[in-house]
């Protein structure tokens, strides 16, 4: 990782645990597609009104209904950080390598 690789780095914040959320309402549709009749299996390729009556579909199935759910995209949640190499390289080297291993190697 070196200045010409990485001059920007961003962090995706999942607040309320969003992104746990959202995967579940994924599950669900690709789980129930042929009971409730969603044109996909996948969520992203669902219409606004099939989107909009997942939460009673699973409010009221019995396999479901315990789950916390979100079933849109998090906005808003990348935050961009522009690296300076020539004032601090080492720091920028620190921070890009803990952005690209996702701070699992600390």
């Amino acid at each position: 990782i070196n200045a010409s690789t990485a001059p920007y780095c961003y962090l995706d914040f999942d607040i309320d645990n969003h992104r746990s959320k959202l995967a579940t309402c994924a599950a669900f549709v690709n789980d129930t597609d042929s009971r409730y009749g969603f044109s996909s299996k996948d969520l992203r390729l669902l219409g606004g009104s099939e989107i909009a009556r997942i939460p009673d579909l699973i409010s009221t199935d019995h396999e479901w209904n315990n789950r916390e759910i979100e079933c849109k995209p998090p906005l808003n949640n990348r935050v961009v950080v522009k690296l300076f190499w020539d004032v601090a390289p080492i720091a920028c080297e620190n921070f890009a390598t803990l952005c690209a291993n996702g701070g699992n190697s600390i």
